[in-house]
């Protein structure tokens, strides 16, 4: 559900540029009311009053729940690595734990994501409330040291990804391996490259990629990426022509469960190992917890 949320969010950042900083504080809006609750990064001064624990944010105090979430996260520092412990840890904790979780995945993903489009969510959190973000969050420190934008179509990890990719594809693109090189390291070629097979398992090979770390684009610039430079081998009948890759039938293939059958996957090497939807959807559930 939640990376249904982000490839959502992640397409409309990319359609919809003039209006990237306005819906990205709307989606902040939404949260406000809960944003004291996840806010983990500003500096907080824990103390009892009349018998009740209290927790002063920046010039505010909260009481009740509030204040027993954060400190069971600061006491345990659950959030980031903590293996359960049934003899120490309550079931009202855990099941903050795991909330809170859920959330703040979901805002470092979305920080990771505003990044790769010049944005930063610090900036566009309305002042007027306590922020999700008062310092930089793990995710956005890692995304300073990443490349600066530049015109580039796409971003491998390595140039050692680059250099393994073109060995495993150039034999499906016969005397167009400058280009296919050229492509890789992210230049838009003058002339769409000729998949001389079925689309889907082209696009398949850099859905991998993605999953398994080796490409730093978002799904929506690998697919501009893909439309931008290459073409399939369309099949239909005694029909056989060249056909351009569209954008939808990319998008479905880099976002859903719409991968070739095993017989039908190419590349398929010890280093770009294939997941299936359910083992990356347990995956990414595991990361939940």
């Amino acid at each position: 559900m939640i990376k249904d949320v982000l490839d959502e969010i992640e397409e409309n950042l990319y359609d919809y540029p003039e209006s990237r900083e306005i819906y990205l504080t709307n989606i902040l809006n939404d949260f406000v009311d809960i944003a004291t609750y996840l806010n983990t990064t500003a500096d907080k001064e824990f103390y009892m009053e009349f018998g009740k624990q209290r927790v002063k944010i920046g010039n505010r105090t909260y009481t009740g729940s509030l204040a027993v979430l954060h400190e069971t996260l600061k006491i345990r520092e659950a959030w980031r690595n903590y293996s359960w412990d049934e003899v120490s840890i309550t079931i009202p904790e855990r099941y903050a734990i795991l909330c809170f979780r859920s959330f703040w995945n979901f805002f470092n993903k979305l920080d990771e994501m505003s990044t790769r489009f010049n944005l930063d969510l610090v900036n566009i959190q309305n002042p007027n409330y306590i922020h999700f973000f008062e310092k930089l969050t793990p995710s956005k420190q890692i995304e300073i040291d990443k490349p600066e934008i530049t015109d580039k179509l796409i971003y491998f990890d390595s140039s050692e990804t680059i250099d393994r990719l073109l060995k495993e594809l150039k034999g499906y693109f016969p005397e167009r391996e400058i280009e296919l090189e050229k492509a890789l390291n992210g230049e838009k070629l003058k002339e769409l490259l000729l998949f001389p097979h079925n689309g889907n398992k082209f696009v398949e090979v850099f859905k991998r990629a993605k999953y398994n770390g080796y490409v730093l684009s978002t799904s929506t610039e690998i697919k501009t990426w893909i439309c931008s430079n290459f073409k399939y081998r369309y099949i239909k009948g005694k029909k056989i022509e060249p056909k351009p890759f569209s954008d939808s039938t990319v998008w479905d293939i880099l976002t859903k469960d719409k991968d070739p059958t095993k017989k039908e996957r190419i590349c398929m090497t010890e280093w770009l190992p294939y997941k299936s939807h359910l083992l990356r959807k347990r995956e990414a559930e595991q990361e939940q917890l």
